[in-house]
């Protein structure tokens, strides 16, 4: 799983780059199989007004999930991240369910195909 930190008119410290690293690297590396990047990408609205303005955007891509784009809005960047970690892990968690529930059958039973008469 390759992760690419930016920012979008904002300045990403190295601090906050590594914070964003671990916590999604935590967050999604049981699922590590089935991603091959995520990009995240810091973005402040407002300013120096201040306010619920830093925006955090990851965009997951991967074979089994598609691409996938999860975002938060926090005081800071370090809880955007936090917030859009815990979000993505839920996200995909559950469209990994979506996928394995429709293509594998049942455990233990075989799956009985319909012969034209």
């Amino acid at each position: 799983m390759r992760i690419e930190v930016r920012g979008h008119g904002v300045d990403v410290p190295e601090a906050l780059r590594d914070h964003a690293t671990r916590r999604v690297r935590f967050a999604l590396s049981r699922f590590g199989d089935h991603i091959r990047f995520v990009r995240v990408r810091f973005e402040d609205h407002n300013g120096p007004r201040g306010g619920i303005d830093t925006e955090c955007r990851l965009q997951i891509d991967g074979p089994r999930i598609g691409p996938r784009i999860v975002q938060a809005e926090a005081l800071d960047a370090f809880e955007a991240v936090d917030q859009a970690a815990a979000t993505a892990q839920r996200t995909i968690r559950r469209a990994l369910d979506r996928w394995h529930t429709t293509l594998v059958p049942p455990r233990g039973g075989r799956v009985k195909l319909r012969t034209a008469s």
